[in-house]
């Protein structure tokens, strides 16, 4: 799952976000609480990309290893610059 978020991450950058957008396809009260007003989707990037960037120096080898396929060789090119970014801080 993380390779594959990794893969197709970059299609959550768009340059209009509309937290009610869902409720134009389904109905309100058939969404879970959660879901009724949907986060911005460039925000959950940046978590998913510093969620990877501190697996690469965890204790477990898989989880390292994981990171760094996703980064390295599955990471979309569109987040190559929030990659970098990431290494600036």
């Amino acid at each position: 799952m993380t390779l594959f978020l990794a893969a197709c991450g970059s299609a959550c950058l768009i340059d209009h976000h509309d937290p009610a957008a869902l409720h134009s396809v389904i109905p309100p009260e058939l969404l879970p609480d959660s879901m009724r007003v949907l986060k911005d989707p460039r925000a959950l990037i940046n978590n998913f990309i510093t969620f990877l960037m501190e697996r690469l120096i965890s204790d477990s080898v898989m989880a390292r290893e994981t990171a760094k396929e996703a980064l390295g060789s599955e990471l979309s090119i569109r987040l190559y610059p929030k990659l970098m970014k990431h290494f600036e801080e």
